[in-house]
């Protein structure tokens, strides 16, 4: 799943503002529209971020098929979504396709998978098979090849995550100008206010 692929830009605007339906949108609001979007633009990641980022998703399953050749690796979050800042984590999600018999279990799947990468690539591995939800979680420090560096969790069979990735994806993709802009403003705020993207519930 690709993320939408259009960046930010500026509404359309006159001297006395833009219309929108029911009415002239007032100068202030163009002025903060320009204002989130020249923000916004600067949070995005590079080209070179996303293609490094799609050439890693490619290896892992490239790897991960010696185990399984059934085995298929998606991105999730903000990395599919359409919402991802520069320097953002992956999320990747391995699903299989065929089911062994007996069927492997999501720890022993992390163990298996944990071992190969560690020996196979220069990741540093960390698994986690006997968390609530198994996951590998890898990391890479930057390089004169990958300036930003790499962090990385693998999750097995996480197909509600991959659901509501396409349910944000769409919802990104409707009006990517305006949406985008919008999300990806509050998001950096509530991780600059909160220290997460998820503020906590008031009661």
């Amino acid at each position: 799943m690709a993320a939408p692929s259009q960046r930010p830009t500026h509404p359309q605007s006159s001297a006395g503002g833009y219309h929108r339906r029911g009415g002239r949108v007032p100068p202030h609001l163009v002025e903060l529209s320009h204002c989130l979007v020249d923000f916004v633009v600067q949070l995005l990641p590079s080209r070179e971020e996303v293609s490094v980022k799609e050439d890693v998703r490619k290896l892992l399953e490239r790897l991960i098929k010696t185990i399984e050749p059934s085995a298929q690796l998606f991105s999730f979050g903000s990395t599919a979504n359409g919402f991802e800042l520069k320097n953002s984590d992956m999320d990747l999600c391995c699903l299989l396709q065929v089911r062994s018999n007996p069927p492997i279990s999501a720890s022993e799947f992390v163990i298996n998978t944990a071992q190969l990468l560690e020996r196979e690539t220069k990741f540093s591995v960390k698994p986690l098979p006997y968390a609530r939800i198994p996951i590998i979680k890898l990391s890479l420090p930057p390089s004169s090849n990958i300036p930003f560096g790499i962090a990385c969790d693998i999750g097995f069979e996480n197909r509600l995550a991959l659901e509501n990735t396409r349910l944000l994806y769409t919802y990104a993709a409707i009006d990517p100008e305006r949406v985008r802009t919008l999300v990806l403003f509050l998001k950096l705020w509530s991780k600059r206010r909160y220290g997460s993207t998820s503020p906590p519930v008031c009661d």
